[in-house]
């Protein structure tokens, strides 16, 4: 990946998509062949996996971590992401389930990742909470690779998309997800079948 790499992988349910970011992540070996890890790479994941958050503390203490005070920049991410003063001093408990993934979300961005892997994110997030994320990843100068059936989503913050077909073919595709759709349907036409979902 290179450093503002904007990177989504497509493919049916079951291709191996997840699979794949649990490889990039370290958290799967792969079966053959080695993942390289870049010295300075910082790899933070957003996934389906809802981590558990302590109820008892409150936001603005999670996102700062157990080993320091929260800051300024704490509570300018976290008003970034509707939380206003009053939510950053609320404990966990209190919280909408919404608002919980919500946190989730900003314990992954307050590691300071150069590389963040988001993992079906339109599938948690609320509409307010997924327009904030896409302006944050609009300037924000890591690389980004997400799995997402959201094709908007994908539009509006991949370049590129890697596609997985569950036949053992991945490969890349210059123009994110809408140039990659037009080259799919044009196949399935030529052929006389119709696309296949994804």
């Amino acid at each position: 990946l290179d450093p503002r790499e904007r990177l989504g992988i497509v493919g049916a349910n079951g291709v191996g998509k997840t699979t794949l970011l649990d490889v990039i992540a370290g958290r799967r070996t792969p079966r053959s062949g080695r993942v390289v890890v870049g010295s300075t790479a910082r790899i933070a994941v957003y996934d389906q996996r809802a981590d558990s958050l302590d109820p008892t503390k409150r936001v603005r203490d999670a996102i700062a971590g157990p080993t320091r005070k929260p800051d300024w920049t704490d509570a300018r991410l976290l008003e970034s992401f509707w939380f206003d003063d009053d939510a950053q001093w609320a404990p966990i408990s209190l919280l909408s389930g919404g608002e919980r993934r919500r946190v989730q979300l900003l314990l992954a961005l307050a590691e300071k990742p150069n590389v963040l892997l988001l993992d079906e994110p339109t599938n948690h997030l609320d509409i307010d909470t997924l327009r904030a994320l896409e302006d944050f990843l609009e300037d924000w100068p890591g690389a980004l690779v997400v799995v997402s059936h959201d094709r908007a989503f994908l539009e509006r913050t991949v370049t590129d998309v890697l596609v997985l077909d569950g036949d053992g073919f991945a490969g890349r595709r210059a123009g994110g997800y809408a140039a990659w759709d037009r080259e799919r349907r044009a196949r399935a036409s030529a052929s006389g079948r119709g696309a296949p979902s994804v």
